[in-house]
């Protein structure tokens, strides 16, 4: 079990998409509603999901999220990770694309 799958099912069910995922050069973005966190978005890359910012409206998540996108188009090197609260701290990532990524039938992001 993930930890997010983890702290999905403490607090009431899977986070639930606010904007229309992205895959652009090779990087994935995805912007919930996390039962836990309220709304972030985040980047998905060769090594995992990173969260990269949260927001407090729903408006502010979609600009944000669209924001992410074109950073993401523009070619985004790296990001600051955010943290979990106390249990996680926030740290620096070098982002490595996944060439080919796609976005699955399912909504889910697929490597290949």
């Amino acid at each position: 079990m993930t930890l997010g799958s983890m702290f999905g099912a403490m607090f009431g069910g899977p986070a639930e998409p606010v904007a229309p995922k992205f895959v652009l050069k090779g990087l994935g973005v995805s912007t919930v509603e996390t039962p836990d966190m309220g709304f972030e978005t985040a980047i998905l890359d060769a090594n995992g999901t990173h969260p990269v910012e949260r927001y407090d409206t729903r408006i502010e998540a979609v600009l944000g999220h669209l924001e992410w996108a074109e950073r993401c188009l523009h070619g985004l090197a790296g990001i600051t990770k955010l943290g979990y609260g106390d249990l996680v701290k926030e740290k620096q990532v070098v982002l490595e694309p996944v060439p080919g990524m796609t976005i699955g039938a399912d909504g889910i992001f697929v490597r290949p």
